[in-house]
């Protein structure tokens, strides 16, 4: 894989958040693995440094979640910091008050990933375009602009395109790519994962203020028992025992989607970009480097479009017949609100 993403110009992330011993290490230093994920808890605890010890890992993805965590958004900015010297230090996360304040700070991260509601496993309460919308206004303020990286989520060329084309600094792959060759998974489950829908997963958790997102068709046993649990814990007042509750439970049941056969009994994490995996290795290839390859060319060539494709709407005659700025019109949706000024002003 380390291969591929030296040949594609595209990088590899190695997840590690649930092995932290030394045999991992000596297979990402036998790999040449130079990106790893690990998660906020493990990032905080001082063996972290023995085990890169043992590595030659240049880049720490690490998982923040506030529902995970014991300690506060400012300690972890302070540890990012202080392994900012001799490490790429980027903070994956959803939490809107993490992601700020890394934004706001005297001495930024280089980057931070957005991982929002459509990402899969613990996922932010706000999607994707919501976090980079508002993150990048937050970022436009400030004197060191910390790139925004897009973590799961993203499934077509064109969609790829337009937050590249906006200012984003990269996409990241959690599953788009497990049809392709160099993805180990038996045959029964890849050839359940190709008959995956967009409707196929499901939030848990958001009474709770704790989103995760699971892999569901409607019938997961799973699934099931897990928002029963969730259920019991709700109340008026929501303390972080019940929190830390819930978040036990799902770490003790889940179980990694390519080590499953996704069964209703098992409960994985997964979100809707697993379900476009087979059209993208039926559209771009079986072979990891080709699939790799060919997404980035379309990419890049609607990329080398978007000038034009801009100067259409900015520019757009039947707008300016019509009065308005923009080419957008709106229909039906306009008549169902309830608010009186945001139906005119979207009419």
């Amino acid at each position: 894989m380390v291969d591929v993403a030296n040949q594609t110009s595209t990088g590899a992330i190695f997840d590690i958040s649930a092995d932290h011993t030394a045999k991992p290490a000596k297979a990402l230093k036998a790999a040449g693995a130079k990106d790893i994920l690990i998660s906020a808890e493990y990032f905080m605890d001082q063996r972290l440094e023995d085990f890169l010890e043992k590595t030659h890992v240049e880049a720490l993805w690490v998982e923040y979640n506030s529902a995970l965590v014991t300690c506060t958004p400012e300690a972890f900015l302070e540890r990012l910091h202080a392994l900012s010297s001799r490490f790429r230090c980027i903070p994956v996360s959803g939490d809107l008050d993490l992601l700020t304040l890394a934004l706001e700070s005297e001495s930024p991260p280089p980057a931070v990933a957005l991982k929002g509601a459509e990402a899969a496993g613990f996922v932010s309460r706000e999607t994707t375009g919501i976090l980079y919308a508002f993150l990048r206004n937050v970022a436009s303020r400030r004197t060191r602009k910390p790139g925004l990286i897009i973590w799961g989520g993203v499934a077509t060329p064109q969609a790829a395109a337009a937050f590249l084309c906006s200012g984003a600094s990269g996409i990241v792959f959690e599953s788009l790519h497990w049809q392709t060759d160099l993805v180990s998974a038996n045959q029964n489950l890849k050839k359940r994962l190709s008959r995956l829908r967009p409707e196929h997963t499901t939030v848990v958790g958001q009474n709770l203020g704790v989103c995760c997102r699971f892999y569901d068709k409607g019938n997961s046993l799973a699934v099931k028992e897990l928002k029963q649990s969730a259920a019991a814990l709700f109340k008026c007042d929501i303390t972080d025992q019940d929190r830390g509750a819930f978040v036990r439970k799902v770490k003790e049941t889940v179980i990694p989607v390519l080590e499953s056969d996704l069964s209703r009994q098992d409960l994985v994490f997964l979100g809707p970009e697993a379900t476009f995996a087979e059209a993208f290795a039926e559209r771009f290839g079986r072979s990891t480097r080709q699939a790799l390859e060919a997404f980035l060319e379309e990419v890049v060539s609607i990329c080398w479009e978007a000038p034009q494709k801009l100067d259409g709407i900015v520019e757009n005659a039947a707008a300016r017949s019509l009065g308005i700025k923009y080419p957008f019109l709106q229909g039906a949706m306009s008549w169902v609100s309830d608010i009186p000024e945001f139906a005119r002003a979207v009419s």
